[in-house]
């Protein structure tokens, strides 16, 4: 009888070990998807307070408008097709180059 106890509580006790090593995985796994969360919600923030992030423009509306002052007419070779616009600076102000007028209606 002894014997049948003893590998009863054993039974038990490796039971509850496994149970709560299941348990603690769990939660561990669910710390680390909550963290992750967090951490992109904080790297997209708000947006709002950012100023526009703008790209370099082609070297050819670039050029084109060398010497130029602002607001002047000016047109590039585009990837597609010839592009007309105005010389203008880039939202961050680091480029002066042609941007095409394209009409979005």
């Amino acid at each position: 009888m002894k014997n049948i106890s003893r590998c009863v509580f054993k039974l038990v006790l490796v039971s509850l070990l496994g149970a709560s090593y299941c348990y603690a995985e769990n939660d561990d796994t669910q710390n680390a998807q909550q963290s992750m969360q967090k951490s992109m919600q904080s790297q997209e923030g708000d947006t709002s307070s950012q100023k526009p992030q703008a790209g370099k423009p082609p070297q050819a509306a670039i050029s084109s408008c060398e010497n130029k002052p602002a607001s002047s007419q000016c047109s590039f070779q585009g990837p597609r097709t010839s592009e007309n616009g105005t010389c203008e600076y880039t939202p961050d102000k680091q480029y002066f180059a042609c941007k095409p007028s394209r009409n979005n209606g």
